[in-house]
């Protein structure tokens, strides 16, 4: 029988960690998209006319000592699906319709793409490349055949690019330079973001590709920059979080920023920096842009910066978000001043700072960069800690969060950042409002039969706490024994047992009583009785005076009567005889 070579086994199972291991959804895209043929492939077209870039996504497929593949969209992560449709929200994104590309070292079949998409009219062409995909990017980076053809910049995710046990194994191979792009990154010339799981054993590739970087700034006609992010709390899909599957936009938030950036970056030349610190300063007559903006935003989210320039006209000019700290531009925009003079703009902060420092700069071009205007420096606040939501639909109900306790607003609602890690919730079991009425405990986030619940917070997260309306059921009766009261769910049916024995007599004030039925239905004579508790409820057994089923006793009474009566009459009878 022959024996299968070692290093066949080690591709076959490095292949498949390569490959995401969550659910996979073979469907078309959630919103509308156009069919594109590039490069000899099918593209699906997610076209977004408010912006002028465009993301081509490479995802994950297989690997050989010559080639490795790129899988379509239908073969991707549900995860994956979400991760790039919350991109397209930004840009235009192309992804691979059906079939698998085979990226070979001398396809040059990433520029080609790129330059293929150019003729759609985008002005920035960005590929992001996940897996093997990044590989594929990678390569391209590192040994470009035409830099001019190729991507604006790039984001590799979880990609093997320093493979030694591949590399050692199949050194003769054609297409083995493939694995070993982090040995020659100094090579690059466009700007690259690397993103990593920490729970990914192979995370250093991409950290030394990241260290043989050239350092950053201006490369001929462009401004070249550099990113590393190692995730934590995820693994080979960085949208994913390793303790639950859940997916997380964090990255999404990190690739915008990193895009935004170099969108931006030619912006970043010495004569406009040099001005803006100079009207910083207040050693400028620069006009001033009126801002509007939030006083604290959180980390990883999007935030909007309202702004009004002063009466210029100038064409083209752009406004932009300049960062006081890193002198750098983060975003801007192109602004028609003789249209309007009212503008937003988006910022996002990916950074581990608590304060962000931003100007607005309204900037023109004639034969250089001019600064036209700067808002005063606007100084945000950043939330970093995870937000804990908590939903109860209750008012002012008290919630205990690690001991500490937090009462529901208007709306049943607590919200509170907390830090990354364990914490405990503890909500009251019964909250009494009145004396007949109160609310019930039934759940806490699905749990039953607790309240209270260990959770571990790593992002923001929703808890919902269910409560059932109860109303008391208060019995009463004179006589008898009468069962059944207590709480008892809204809209649920009580069920009131009366114990009396009927055969027997029953003596009241007035005689003999009979069961006449109850307060609230006076027509049931059962001594089994419902009702139904929309609202707190007193029920009454009822009883009456009954003759018709005693005629001894009524007998022995008129007897008793009509013997005194006659006793009576003798006496008187008597006593007028003995005057007379």
């Amino acid at each position: 029988m022959a024996r299968i070579k070692p290093e066949i086994i080690l591709i076959i199972i490095l292949s498949v960690t390569l490959i995401p291991t969550f659910t996979y959804a073979k469907e078309t895209p959630h919103r509308t998209t156009s069919i594109e043929q590039i490069a000899g492939y099918n593209w699906y077209h997610w076209s977004n006319p408010e912006t002028d870039a465009c993301i081509i996504w490479l995802g994950g497929g297989k690997t050989t000592p010559t080639y490795v593949t790129v899988n379509p969209y239908s073969l991707e992560s549900l995860n994956t699906m979400r991760f790039i449709e919350d991109l397209a929200d930004h840009y235009g994104i192309f992804a691979l319709t059906k079939g698998e590309i085979q990226y070979t070292v001398d396809s040059g079949l990433v520029s080609k793409i790129c330059k293929s998409i150019r003729e759609f009219g985008y002005e920035y062409v960005f590929v992001v490349g996940y897996s093997t995909g990044g590989m594929a990017l990678a390569y391209e980076l590192t040994f470009p055949g035409d830099y001019e053809s190729g991507p604006d910049a790039g984001v590799i995710m979880s990609s093997m690019l320093d493979w030694q046990d591949m590399v050692e194994r199949h050194k003769t191979a054609r297409g083995i330079d493939l694995y070993t792009s982090a040995q020659h990154s100094e090579r690059v010339r466009r700007s690259v973001l690397l993103m990593y799981g920490e729970d990914a054993w192979f995370w250093g590739q991409g950290e030394k590709f990241y260290k043989n970087l050239p350092e950053e700034g201006w490369m001929n006609d462009h401004y070249f920059q550099k990113e590393w992010r190692l995730m934590s709390g995820v693994e080979h899909e960085v949208f994913t979080l390793e303790a639950d599957g859940s997916y997380d936009s964090k990255s999404v938030a990190i690739i915008i920023n990193f895009f935004e950036r170099v969108r931006a970056s030619n912006l970043n030349t010495e004569n406009i920096i040099q001005k803006i610190s100079i009207s910083t300063n207040g050693s400028s007559n620069n006009q001033t842009i009126q801002v509007v903006y939030p006083d604290k935003i959180r980390s990883y989210r999007i935030f909007q910066i309202n702004l009004t320039t002063p009466p210029i006209e100038e064409n083209p000019a752009w406004v932009a978000i300049f960062d006081l700290d890193t002198n750098r531009f983060q975003k801007m925009i192109q602004t028609n001043l003789l249209v309007k003079n009212q503008y937003s703009i988006n910022g996002i902060s990916v950074t581990n700072q608590s304060i962000r420092n931003l100007i607005i700069a309204l900037i023109s071009y004639t034969d250089d960069f001019q600064l036209l205007g700067i808002s005063k420096t606007m100084g945000i606040k950043v939330e970093h800690n995870p937000l804990l939501i908590i939903m109860t639909e209750i008012q002012g109900l008290d919630i205990k969060i690690d001991g500490t306790t937090f009462q529901t607003n208007e709306t049943g609602i607590i919200q509170v950042h907390l830090e990354s890690g364990n914490h405990t919730i503890d909500v009251p079991e019964i909250d009494l409002i009145s004396d007949i009425e109160r609310l019930n405990l039934v759940s806490i986030d699905n749990e039953i039969n607790n309240n209270s619940k260990k959770i571990y917070l790593e992002k923001d997260r929703e808890i919902t706490v269910k409560y059932q309306t109860q109303y008391q059921l208060s019995l009463l009766s004179e006589y008898g024994t009468i069962s059944g009261g207590g709480w008892y769910d809204e809209n649920s049916t009580a069920k009131i047992i009366l114990e009396v024995n009927l055969d027997e007599p029953v003596h009241g004030g007035l005689g003999i009583l009979a069961f006449d039925g109850w307060s609230d239905n006076h027509e049931s004579k059962n001594l089994n009785h419902e009702v139904y508790m929309n609202e707190p409820k007193l029920i009454e057994a009822r009883w009456t005076s009954n003759t018709t089923d005693s005629p001894i006793w009524i007998f022995a009474f008129m007897s008793a009567l009509i013997s005194v009566i006659t006793f009576l009459i003798y006496i008187m009878t008597f006593r007028r005889g003995r005057l007379s």
